[in-house]
C-alpha cells in the first residue's frame, strides 16, 4: 500500500482526487492512510465492514469518484513513469473519440525482485481475442473515460474471477469500444503477496475460475455462435478448469489420509430437507450442519446443494437410488443402473475425491423435511419419504422436530406408520402434533417432543440496507391466499394494511420482508400500491440477514412461521396470523397466545394489541415473558441434539 500511494502522490499531474476502498481488510490499512491523510487532503477513504469482492469495491470507488478520468491502481503495483497521468491525458485529447481506455506496458516484478518486461501488443482482432483470452490489459496501467464506465455500467458483480478483464471484455464486446496501447511502460506490477500467489492449485480459486469461464460462455453465447473458434477455445479453458478442480480435490483426498488410526471415526449423516429456497427448510439446514459438520461428513442431494455451497461448508453428495414407482422407460432405466452400479459396487475411496458418499455407506439420515406429513399433503409425500429411507438401508433414522397431523385418512395413516416403523427416534414439534401422533402410536417409546431447534442460526447484518431508527417487521405469506376463500384473501390484506397504517400512528415505520421471495413479492407490492406511500419492501435470499432485519425490530407482524420463530428466538414480540395449529402452538409456548389474530380481526382489537406491544410498561411484562419461555425451550433443544448426539456417537 505505501508504495502505491507514494507512486500516485509523485505523479507530475497533481490535479487528481485519491480514491481508496478498503474491502474489510483485517490489517493496520486503516491506520496506514489515515496518516497519508495528514499528509494529503486529496486522499478520500471508504471501507467495507466486510469483503465484498473486488467488482463491488471498484464499483465503490467509481460511484464515489468526480474526475472526467479514472485510473487504476491495485496496492501490489506502482507506477514507475512519474509522467504516467500526464501522458494518457494528453494521448485521450488525441485518439479517436470511440477510444475508452489507455493501456500500458508493465514490468512484471517477482518476489526475488527479478524484473521482467511484459510488452503487449495490440491483437489484429481485438474482439476475437478478448473473447478467448484473459489478461491481455494489466489493470494498473489502465486510464478510462468515467463516463464510458458507467454506461457500462461498472464491474460485473456476478463474475467469479477476472473482473478486470471482463470489465474491458464488455465495453469492447458489447459496447464497441476501442482501446489504445502504449508503447511506454509506466506500471510495475508485483507478482506476488497474499492475492496474487493464490494459484489455480487452490481448490477454492480453481473452481472460481470454473464458474466464470461457464458465466462467459452464458453471456456472450450470441458472440461465441458467430466466432466458433473462439468458442472452442474457451470451452477448453472449461475443460482444463474442471481437470484441475478434480486433481485438486483428488490430491486433497489423498494428502489428508492419516496412517494413524482415528479414535472417533466419522458419520456419514445424510440430511433430507425441503427446498433450501423455503427459508424455514435452510434455518434447519443451517442448524444441522453447524451441529454435526465439522465432527462428521454431512451429505445432501444433488439437486439440494449447488457444488459452491458444498465446497464452501464441505459437503458431500449423495447417489439416492429409490425403488421404481412408475411404468419403465429406456432412459430412466439406464440412469437408475448406472446409479445402482455406483451405490453397490464402486469402491467408496474412488467416489469420495469426488465428494460422493455411496448410500450403503450413511451412518445416520436426519429427516428434516418441515411439514409434510398429515392429511393437508395426502400419502405420496409419505410414501416418497419411505423409499427415500429404503434407500439407506444401514442408516438410523432419526425425524427432526416437524409438525405432523392430523391423521384421519386410513391410507395416509397406514403409510405413516411404515414410515415411523423404520424411524429410530422421531420429534414432533409441539403439543397437537404429539397427540396426533399418541392417536396412532399410543405407547412408542421412540417418539418425544422437542421444538424448533434454529436457534443458534447466525444472524448476519445486510450490508446496503438503510432502515428506520424504529421499524415494524411485516412479514406475509402468500398461502393465506391461497387457502383462504374470498373473505380471508379480502380479510388478509386489510389486515396487513391496517397493521402499516396503525403502526405508524404509533410513530414506527414499516419494512415489508418478502420471506419467498418468489411467491410474496407479488403480495409484498400489492401492498405498497394500497399505502400509497413509500415502504420499504426487504427481498433477500439469505435468511441469515433476513433474521438480523426481524432481531432488530420492534415488533413483528408475521404469517410465516419461522418469520415468528427469527422474531421470538431473538426476544422481539410477535402479532401472528396463521394457517395451520403449528402457529398456535408456538405462541403458546413463548406465551403469547392472545397475539395470535384470525384474518378477520377487527381494526379496534389490532390496535389494542398493537398499544400493548408499543407501551414501554406492558411491553416489557410481554418481553420478559417471551425470553423465559425463550430459555425454556432452548434447554428443550438442547436435550433433543444431546439424545440424537447419543445415537450418532453408536456404533
Amino acid at each position: 500500500m505505501p508504495r502505491a500511494l507514494d507512486s500516485i502522490i509523485s505523479q507530475s499531474y497533481q490535479e487528481i482526487e485519491i480514491v481508496i476502498v478498503d474491502d474489510g481488510s483485517n490489517d493496520n490499512t486503516t491506520e496506514i492512510i489515515k496518516e497519508y491523510q495528514k499528509r494529503d487532503a486529496r486522499i478520500r477513504y471508504f471501507r467495507h465492514e466486510t469483503n465484498k469482492g473486488n467488482a463491488y469495491a471498484r464499483n465503490t470507488a467509481l460511484r464515489n469518484s468526480k474526475g472526467s478520468y479514472v485510473a487504476f491502481m491495485d496496492d501490489d503495483d506502482e507506477w514507475i513513469d512519474r509522467d504516467k497521468l500526464k501522458k494518457q491525458l494528453e494521448l485521450f485529447e488525441k485518439t479517436d473519440k470511440n477510444v475508452a481506455f489507455l493501456c500500458s506496458n508493465v514490468v512484471i516484478v517477482a518476489e526475488d525482485g527479478t524484473r521482467i518486461e511484459k510488452r503487449v501488443n495490440r491483437p489484429r482482432n481485438l474482439i476475437k481475442h478478448i473473447l478467448a483470452q484473459n489478461g491481455i490489459i494489466y489493470n494498473s496501467s489502465v486510464m478510462a473515460k468515467k463516463f464510458i464506465m458507467e454506461e457500462v455500467g461498472g464491474f460485473d458483480e456476478k463474475m467469479p474471477r477476472g473482473i478486470d478483464s471482463e470489465f474491458f471484455r464488455t465495453s469492447i464486446v458489447k459496447y464497441k469500444y476501442d482501446v489504445h496501447f502504449m508503447q511506454e511502460i509506466t506500471t510495475a506490477v508485483h507478482e506476488y503477496g497474499d492475492d496474487r500467489m493464490t494459484r489455480l492449485s487452490d481448490l477454492r480459486v480453481a473452481h472460481k475460475s470454473l464458474k466464470a469461464n461457464l458465466y462467459l460462455l452464458r453471456k456472450y453465447k450470441y458472440e461465441f455462435i458467430k466466432n466458433p473458434f473462439q468458442a472452442l477455445l474457451r470451452l477448453m479453458k472449461l475443460a482444463n478448469r474442471y481437470k484441475q478442480v478434480l486433481r485438486k480435490i483428488i490430491n486433497d483426498q489423498l494428502h489428508s489420509v492419516s496412517i494413524i488410526p482415528s479414535r472417533k471415526k466419522k458419520k456419514n449423516i445424510k440430511i433430507l430437507v425441503g427446498s433450501l429456497t423455503n427459508k424455514g427448510d435452510m434455518m434447519m439446514f443451517l442448524s444441522i450442519i453447524d451441529k454435526f459438520g465439522v465432527a462428521n461428513k454431512c451429505i445432501v442431494g444433488f439437486n439440494r446443494v449447488p457444488l459452491s455451497f458444498a465446497i464452501d461448508r464441505n459437503l458431500f453428495y449423495s447417489i439416492d437410488c429409490s425403488p421404481q414407482t412408475h411404468p419403465p422407460t429406456i432412459i430412466p432405466t439406464l440412469k437408475r443402473l448406472v446409479k445402482s452400479i455406483l451405490n453397490n459396487f464402486m469402491p467408496a475411496f474412488v467416489l469420495h475425491p469426488f465428494r460422493i458418499v455411496p448410500s450403503r455407506n450413511v451412518d445416520i439420515l436426519l429427516d428434516a423435511s418441515g411439514y409434510r406429513y398429515g392429511d393437508n399433503w395426502g400419502v405420496q409425500k409419505i410414501e416418497d419419504s419411505i423409499r427415500q429411507y429404503e434407500t439407506f438401508k444401514n442408516a438410523k433414522k432419526i425425524i427432526m422436530p416437524q409438525t405432523l397431523g392430523p391423521f384421519s385418512k386410513i391410507d395416509v395413516v397406514m403409510s405413516f406408520k411404515k414410515l415411523i416403523n423404520k424411524a429410530d427416534l422421531v420429534f414432533s414439534r409441539d403439543s397437537v402434533s404429539s397427540n396426533h401422533l399418541k392417536d396412532i402410536f399410543p405407547n412408542h417409546p421412540n417418539i418425544f417432543q422437542a421444538p424448533d431447534f434454529t436457534f443458534d442460526v447466525e444472524s448476519i447484518k445486510p450490508e446496503r440496507l438503510n432502515l428506520p431508527n424504529d421499524y415494524v417487521a411485516i412479514i406475509p405469506n402468500h398461502r393465506l391466499l391461497i387457502h383462504g376463500d374470498k373473505d380471508t384473501q379480502s380479510n388478509y390484506f386489510e389486515f396487513l394494511y391496517n397493521s402499516i397504517v396503525l403502526s405508524k400512528d404509533y410513530g414506527y415505520e414499516s419494512v415489508v420482508i418478502a420471506h419467498d421471495v418468489k411467491h410474496d413479492s407479488l403480495l409484498c407490492e400489492k401492498i405498497r400500491q394500497k399505502v400509497g406511500e413509500e415502504l420499504l419492501i426487504y427481498k433477500e435470499e439469505d435468511v441469515r440477514k433476513i433474521r438480523w432485519v426481524i432481531g432488530n425490530s420492534k415488533l413483528a407482524i408475521s404469517s410465516r412461521f419461522h418469520g415468528l420463530i427469527n422474531a421470538l428466538t431473538q426476544g422481539v414480540p410477535v402479532i401472528a396470523m396463521g394457517w395451520t395449529h403449528k402457529f398456535d402452538c408456538l405462541l403458546r409456548e413463548y406465551g403469547c397466545e392472545k397475539y395470535l389474530v384470525s384474518p378477520g380481526v377487527k381494526k379496534d382489537h389490532l390496535d389494542k394489541l398493537l398499544n400493548d406491544l408499543f407501551d414501554e410498561s406492558s411491553r416489557s411484562i410481554i418481553v420478559s415473558t417471551i425470553e423465559s419461555n425463550r430459555r425454556r425451550q432452548k434447554e428443550k433443544a438442547d436435550a433433543m441434539w444431546r439424545d440424537i448426539g447419543k445415537l450418532v456417537e453408536q456404533d
